[in-house]
């Protein structure tokens, strides 16, 4: 009679504790989203060199006025200082200084996406759009919630989260990659988050080829393909190919209405702009906001002179693909392991998020929000017992280590260190493969391999 009584005073004390943490949590996204907004329209000085109204809005309104072509800088062209592009801005947006230098580097067809925004005044615009990121954060939430109970991994499973409040989605504003984010009108939530979830949603939906559709929409925003691509990769390993054929044909989709709806030779302009922009990045003297760049290849090579460059260019190229394959090798290990295939591609989706600023040649620190995937996967999939507290407490720390360098780059950018930000990150990815490395058949507890094929899915 005791213990009952223990486990219901248990029950209640946690109810009670949820309780408090959803109060926490909603109060604490309405004073971000009050900031936001009185930002936008109180504070016009500082809004003015956010990325919407400099890079987004501007894409929108040339295309607007039918000028596409003020896209990208003209042939030659060896920096974005007064480029159609920067002159653009300056004059649609009147409140940026001189010395702000604007540039657009996204495909062409990225600009349609800015268009219906464009047509309101900018700082209205910026509004619109930080209230589109913030449904696209609630969608992210509701795909990832749905996908996880959809796969069946939580049969069984006792206080299994449902619906938003399982997840509270609005928690999400406290991790400041993703309030970043928003308050700068970033489009990592509505063109990296949002179709990475609502393609898990239906991977886990057994609908792989609507997935990889879904998947091939981060060709939009490149960062974020690299969950997919791994996710994919680790799929073909094991005869499952349905996802990447929707992924090119998805890809092949995206490439055809670039060329169509605009010309190659603008495609062409876009690449050149792409070369322009990898030695505008590479060389400090440009003004390069290296405290925000925190992927492991560029941290890197910033470290040394342009002329010193190429051949550290190559190592830590290699570096980067090295760890790339290791995380590969060690989910193609699991793959041999586990009879569950959708538990198999959430790890994958999960590992391939965690290892995006290890591989990726430009990561900048709003672009962390893709941690918010591997953060609820791991808090909320039943991972095998023999990783699973170790899932957890890397997460816990590579959140708290992002929150961390946020608050360090907003106080003092000199103090800001992208190497030891990346060196940390590298620490937190070897404790999350070493288990995974060493993962034996008994301990994973599941069946023989190559159970996980295309017989797990459905068209």
């Amino acid at each position: 009679m005791q213990n009952s009584s223990n486990l219901k005073d248990d029950s209640a004390e946690k109810e009670r504790m949820n309780r408090v943490l959803n109060h926490l949590s909603i109060s604490w996204s309405i004073i971000v989203l009050a900031l936001v907004m009185y930002t936008d329209f109180a504070l016009p000085k500082v809004v003015c060199i956010s990325d919407y109204l400099m890079t987004f809005h501007t894409a929108g309104r040339l295309i607007l006025e039918n000028r596409p072509r003020d896209l990208y800088p003209p042939p030659g062209a060896t920096s974005f200082v007064d480029a159609p592009f920067d002159r653009a801005s300056h004059r649609i947006v009147p409140e940026l200084q001189p010395s702000s230098t604007s540039e657009y580097m996204y495909p062409p067809l990225c600009a349609l996406f800015f268009t219906p925004c464009s047509l309101l005044p900018p700082y209205y615009s910026i509004a619109a759009w930080q209230i589109l990121s913030i449904c696209a954060l609630l969608g992210s939430a509701y795909f990832l919630v749905s996908g996880i109970k959809y796969s069946g991994m939580l049969d069984g499973v006792k206080n299994s989260p449902s619906g938003l409040a399982g997840l509270r989605a609005w928690a999400f504003l406290a991790y400041l990659p993703t309030t970043i984010t928003i308050w700068i009108g970033q489009v990592g939530l509505i063109l990296g988050i949002l179709p990475l979830c609502a393609g898990y949603y239906f991977a886990m939906r057994q609908r792989p080829l609507l997935s990889g559709l879904l998947w091939s929409l981060t060709i939009l925003k490149p960062q974020f393909m690299i969950p997919a691509l791994v996710t994919m990769a680790v799929q073909c390993l094991n005869r499952r190919f349905k996802t990447a054929i929707g992924f090119c044909l998805g890809a092949a989709s995206i490439a055809a209405l670039n060329v169509i709806l605009f010309s190659p030779s603008m495609v062409m302009d876009w690449l050149r702009c792409l070369k322009l922009s990898d030695a505008v990045y590479s060389n400090i003297k440009f003004g390069v906001a290296s405290h925000l760049m925190i992927s492991l290849p560029r941290a890197v090579i910033l470290l040394f002179p342009v002329e010193q460059q190429p051949p550290v260019r190559l190592l830590v190229f290699a570096l980067a693909g090295i760890l790339l394959l290791v995380t590969l090798f060690a989910l193609f290990k699991q793959s041999r392991l586990l009879a569950d295939a959708k538990l198999l591609d959430t790890m994958s989706l999960a590992l391939g998020a965690f290892t995006a600023p290890l591989v990726v040649p430009y990561l900048f620190l709003y672009d962390l929000c893709i941690w918010l995937i591997p953060g609820v996967l791991a808090m909320r999939v039943p991972w095998p017992n023999a990783i699973s507290t170790r899932v957890k407490n890397v997460m816990i720390a590579a959140w708290l280590l992002s929150n961390l360098y946020t608050m360090i780059v907003i106080c003092s950018t000199r103090l800001a260190s992208p190497i030891l930000f990346v060196i940390s990150v590298i620490v937190l990815w070897v404790a999350l493969c070493a288990p995974l490395l060493k993962l034996k058949e008994k301990t994973a507890g599941l069946v023989q391999p190559g159970q996980a094929t295309d017989s797990a899915e459905s068209p």
